[in-house]
């Protein structure tokens, strides 16, 4: 797997500063960005893009990749370009399957080198091609979508490939010539996967990592939490009714005394 940011719009985080100050008739600063993006207004993140070249990922990774929409994509054809010796993508799969893999994808190719041979398209030969054929594209994608992207990818969860891929863009971001120091702390701080981008972090997830708590353990926390204070609020209640009863039992004997 290859990955190069090579273009991307000039100062990014400059131009959502821009942006959000606009919002707010404001001066630009990375503090206005910081505040957009602690209360959720991350609408200004559109404006900053980033455009990747990606060698050498799976087909399968590039099947996870294009679920998110929100980003273009140009990518190697099958039906424009064939294919005659191949490097298998097993990046991630266990040790053990990557041979019977690859035997598998042999037997694929040889019979699609058949029916190219055969004069047949490309594009009706492709249909025997695996999932772990190589692929090449060019994919630029905005700094929220990238944001959601990383949310979902940099999960424990997710599969290592595109884990990998994710990680990979994160550095490359991060890297860009056009970021200060304190833009790079920006990007950092979103690039993050959903868990750790809470401000309490907690898991959505069924099946969970143990990173952060589950969102069950952290709604009996909270539910712990509200019972423990009507406890004590009913305590405080209880014990403030108590003293003005005895306000007025002392008040009662008094009056009595004076009668």
């Amino acid at each position: 797997m290859e990955v190069k940011l090579i273009s991307w719009t000039k100062d990014p985080i400059g131009t959502v500063a821009k942006a959000a100050s606009m919002c707010y008739a404001s001066e630009p600063s990375r503090n206005v960005v910081r505040g957009c993006i602690k209360s959720g207004h991350t609408s200004i993140l559109e404006m900053a893009n980033y455009t990747f070249e990606i060698r050498g990922i799976s087909r399968s990774c590039l099947m996870q990749l294009t679920r998110h929409r929100h980003a273009s994509y140009a990518v190697e054809s099958q039906r424009y370009v064939t294919y005659d010796d191949v490097d298998w993508v097993t990046t991630g799969l266990p040790l053990v399957l990557s041979p019977m893999i690859e035997q598998q994808a042999d037997v694929s190719l040889e019979a699609y080198k058949d029916m190219v041979a055969m004069k047949h398209r490309a594009e009706d030969a492709r249909a025997v091609l695996p999932n772990c054929m190589p692929t090449n594209l060019v994919m630029t994608m905005n700094l929220r979508a990238m944001m959601n992207f990383m949310h979902e990818r940099l999960c424990s969860l997710a599969q290592t490939e595109i884990r990998m891929l994710a990680t990979e863009m994160k550095k490359c971001v991060i890297a860009c010539p056009d970021h200060t120091e304190e833009d790079a702390d920006i990007i950092k701080s979103i690039l993050v996967s959903k868990c750790q981008a809470r401000e309490i972090p907690y898991c959505t997830e069924r099946k969970w990592c143990g990173r952060a708590p589950n969102v069950e353990a952290v709604k009996k926390l909270i539910f712990d939490g509200h019972q423990l204070q009507n406890a004590v609020e009913s305590f405080a209640n209880g014990a403030a009714l108590k003293e003005l009863a005895e306000e007025a039992k002392n008040f009662s004997e008094k009056v009595s005394e004076n009668s």
